[in-house]
């Protein structure tokens, strides 16, 4: 495959699941190659390819004598998403602390606090709970922090999987979540555990606090979606200065990655 076929590609798997974490390609959506190559500009193979590549992580699904369509997602699949991040983010967590830089351990403490000033903005407005563009915000920064930490690890096959696996739990996963002052209380205390634990390079207690997070949050997600059983499951757009650190941070996987804190 020649670089142009694999950026082509690559831009085109970008630009669909982009259409589907803001929320513009709705569950359901059928999607039509022709289509998509004109909006990108390039010939129905590489979008071909960028479709294939989607379904394997099950952002949409390839239906015989029908076409693909983007995919609508239920609560076993969350909990099997769950488990795989379960089982996969905590170790890397672990060893992002033996791998980290200082100026990623700055950028997650940044990440820390935006999410630390949602609670207090919260508070002062006297807000019961994060809703709209705000509830989106902390959402995309809770994940910026994940996808960060994970990538310090430096091990780009785990990133990716924990990436598609944590991308389909934010997208699906906690939407109808109701984030009332108790779970935005508690997600910026998992944070600040995770981070104390990486600055002090302790990375057994980073992996148990990483591991306690994703459980609690299947947990409120399971909650929260029984009470809407039988409804659909949409996406929630990112904010654009996360998405460009997320974009920023998902780049990287593909560069070698420093060894050692400096």
């Amino acid at each position: 495959m020649t670089t142009t076929s694999s950026s082509h590609i690559q831009k085109a798997v970008d630009h669909i699941r982009e259409r589907i974490l803001c929320g513009d390609l709705r569950p359901g959506f059928v999607l039509s190659e022709s289509a998509l190559a004109k909006d990108l500009g390039v010939s129905r193979t590489p979008v071909g390819e960028a479709l294939r590549e989607l379904a394997a992580i099950g952002l949409v699904e390839q239906v015989p004598r029908y076409g693909t369509v983007v995919r609508r997602i239920d609560r076993g699949e969350i909990v099997e998403l769950y488990e795989v991040r379960e089982a996969l983010e905590p170790y890397a967590v672990a060893l992002a602390v033996k791998r980290i830089a200082s100026e990623d351990i700055e950028r997650l403490q940044k990440l820390c606090d935006r999410l630390e000033a949602f609670e207090t903005e919260m508070m002062k407005a006297g807000r019961a709970t994060l809703e709209g563009q705000r509830l989106r915000n902390f959402l995309a920064t809770d994940m910026a922090f994940h996808a960060l930490l994970i990538h310090a690890a430096g091990n780009r096959r785990i990133a990716r999987l924990v990436r598609d696996s944590h991308v389909m739990t934010q997208l699906f996963g906690t939407q109808r979540l109701v984030h009332d002052h108790d779970i935005i209380s508690e997600v910026c205390r998992f944070h600040v555990r995770i981070l104390t634990a990486v600055r002090r390079g302790d990375a057994e207690a980073a992996r148990a606090v990483a591991a306690e997070h994703i459980r609690t949050s299947l947990a409120h997600t399971l909650k929260n979606l029984d009470r809407y059983r039988g409804g659909e499951l949409g996406a929630q757009a990112l904010p654009d200065d996360v998405r460009e650190e997320l974009n920023r941070i998902e780049s990287a996987l593909d560069r070698p990655k420093r060894k050692g804190k400096h």
